[in-house]
């Protein structure tokens, strides 16, 4: 299925690009997730290559089998998946800096406003999620219940950035350090104009833009602003 809606989504990929076989990906797949998790785990520590076990296993169980097909998942995977992730990046700066630990409570917010939002991305796929019989929340929908869940996830991304901003805010003071203010900002602003266009679509090519530009810009400002959260004493 993942191959049928990639012919219609994202035809520029390898497969349905022709660059690559179906089944020279399942042999890469297979050489790259027994070899790398032994590779981390000599160079980080055990810990580090469980983390990358458990994220393939969630890979697993969303993509290969029992694949459920649920809106539920959909954000579900980028949620989980994003804490594995950052607990596994934590492991790795650990085991070279062993002063410095990522707060897990930041990870989990971290998570939670990516599932509350991250369905931004099904909005331009709609065809070919509709073609291969994907469950995403805008299929789901409506036409109102579709506006109105843009107009919800426009209030979600602008309540998440300012929340974030407010808790450095209330935790290091509004002008103690520049740049970690800078960075909320950044992110707040981000988060509002991708707010803006989400409410006010104006075509297919829009949406893509809003999810691959604006809305990651939300995420990559967001990143840097929970290191530099755990990181400053403030």
């Amino acid at each position: 299925m993942a191959v049928e809606e990639d012919a219609i989504n994202k035809p520029y990929r390898p497969i349905p690009a022709g660059l690559l076989s179906v089944e020279g990906a399942r042999l890469r797949w297979a050489f790259s997730w027994c070899l790398f998790p032994l590779v981390l785990a000599a160079l980080s520590g055990p810990g580090a290559g469980a983390l990358l076990i458990l994220w393939e296993i969630w890979v697993a169980f969303c993509y290969v089998w029992p694949k459920p097909n649920h809106w539920f998942f959909r954000n579900s995977f980028s949620g989980a998946g994003q804490v594995i992730l950052l607990r596994l990046l934590n492991e790795v700066v650990r085991n070279n800096t062993p002063d410095v630990d990522m707060r897990l409570d930041l990870d989990i917010w971290n998570a939670a406003f990516i599932m509350a939002t991250v369905h931004v991305q099904e909005f331009h796929d709609v065809d070919g999620d509709r073609r291969t019989g994907r469950k995403t929340l805008p299929l789901l929908l409506a036409t109102k219940g579709v506006i109105r869940l843009r107009q919800a996830t426009a209030m979600a991304l602008i309540a998440g950035s300012c929340m974030f901003l407010a808790w450095g805010w209330l935790n290091c003071g509004p002008g103690k350090v520049l740049n970690l203010h800078l960075f909320g900002i950044l992110q707040v602003i981000a988060g509002l104009g991708t707010a803006i266009r989400l409410i006010s679509p104006k075509s297919k090519t829009m949406d893509e833009i809003t999810y691959k530009y604006c809305y990651a810009s939300v995420f990559l400002f967001l990143e840097v602003y929970l290191v530099q959260l755990n990181t400053v004493v403030c």
